[in-house]
């Protein structure tokens, strides 16, 4: 299965991905590639709360600029490449990111210009590691 997306006008990658709520039901959210995060997901408080994800602790993060900020971390569900996936999710006040941990054994291609195509797809072979048959 492959994930497909778009570079929007300000040349981030964007794609949609399925995300469960507390009740199992999916929900289709548009996030950025992030190659600069190094997690799984980051969703802002407002998404989380609508999905009634539970909170599992309160992290502290080191940004780029090495500045240091305390967030909560959430248990999350993804529908990934066929299956649904135990994911981290980080509280933040920004974007929908999807950081390089959550593409781990995939290959991510874009056309760098405004309205290009991106696609990630499993390049693993197997199951992602957290994944449930």
């Amino acid at each position: 299965m492959t994930i497909r997306g778009s570079v929007n006008r300000d040349l981030e990658l964007v794609v949609s991905v399925e995300l469960a709520d507390a009740n199992g039901e999916l929900h289709a959210l548009p996030v950025v590639v992030d190659t600069g995060f190094s997690g799984e997901l980051a969703l802002p408080r407002s998404v989380i709360e609508f999905l009634g994800l539970p909170l599992n602790e309160e992290v502290t993060l080191i940004l780029a600029s090495g500045q240091r900020m305390n967030t909560a971390a959430y248990d999350g569900r993804i529908h990934w490449h066929g299956r649904l996936r135990e994911i981290g999710v980080l509280a933040t006040t920004g974007e929908s990111l999807l950081g390089m941990l959550q593409l781990s054994g995939c290959t991510l291609t874009a056309t760098a210009r405004p309205g290009g195509a991106v696609t990630i797809e499993d390049a693993s072979g197997s199951p992602s590691p957290g994944s449930e048959a």
